[in-house]
């Protein structure tokens, strides 16, 4: 679990490094692109979470959490 961790907070400081060097070079039209893309990125990513949050709810409305327990149970004794 902590390499999971440190995995990824280096790659957190990768791409904070890469943001800084991009701030530096980054002519006006890029910045535009990027902020474009930003904005796209984030609405991207909420309608996946909302989806996956959905899909979720309509697995456990169709089956029954005990059912799912009982399963799950009987996998983990295998």
């Amino acid at each position: 679990m902590t390499d999971n961790r440190i995995q990824l907070c280096k790659a957190q400081s990768e791409e904070f490094k890469a943001l800084e060097d991009f701030k530096q070079i980054a002519s006006p039209a890029q910045w535009n692109i990027h902020y474009v893309l930003k904005s796209k990125v984030k609405l991207c990513s909420i309608k996946k979470k909302n989806y996956c949050t959905a899909t979720k709810q309509i697995d456990e409305s169709i089956v029954d959490r005990q059912d799912a327990q009982g399963t799950y149970d009987y996998v983990r004794q295998m």
